[in-house]
């Protein structure tokens, strides 16, 4: 009795593993390096606006590492101000330079009205290398202020998405 029960125990564990869980989305492949350093190194605002309320924000910098494998890629995720979890669009991925290093510039228009978020260079689902802070308050202008190392921002985790997660603003941050 007591090997009959065991085996329906170990029984039951298998057919527990092999059967498929519930479907998911599978997640769009990224093809990451190991990269953990760099930095946004200027910062430039066009204060002209377009006809739609938009500014133009370029971030330029660097990332201590490049990759030989054509595939790698590093992106561009956006933390919204009250979400734990960023959100990096296939469209925001960057290939890395063959080289020691890889330079980088994004020039995105930021939605119009009130904004406050993170834009951040990230090389991996838990590696957030560098970040900018940008907001704007009702009748004030933009503001983009870099974040420090030790903003909780650094910690949170991004997923990637196939195609844009802002599709009122398109391109923007």
């Amino acid at each position: 009795m007591v090997v009959r029960a065991f085996a329906a125990l170990v029984a039951a564990a298998v057919a527990g593993v092999l059967t498929p869980g519930p479907a998911t989305a599978e997640e769009p492949k990224w093809h990451r390096a190991t990269c953990f350093g760099g930095s946004i190194d200027s910062i430039e605002l066009t204060v002209e606006v377009t006809q739609q309320g938009q500014a133009l924000l370029t971030l330029s910098g660097h990332l201590d590492c490049g990759s030989s494998d054509k595939r790698a890629t590093f992106g561009w995720a956006h933390f919204d101000s009250d979400d734990q979890t960023g959100t990096l669009s296939r469209n925001d991925l960057r290939r890395y330079r063959g080289g020691p290093r890889t330079p980088f510039t994004e020039s995105r228009y930021v939605k119009h009205g009130n904004v406050n978020f993170m834009a951040c260079v990230v090389t991996d689902y838990d590696v957030v290398v560098d970040c900018v802070q940008v907001a704007r308050e009702p009748g004030k202008l933009l503001e983009v202020t870099p974040l420090l190392e030790k903003d909780a921002t650094y910690g949170r985790d991004v997923i990637v998405q196939d195609g844009d997660y802002r599709p009122v603003c398109g391109g923007c941050w």
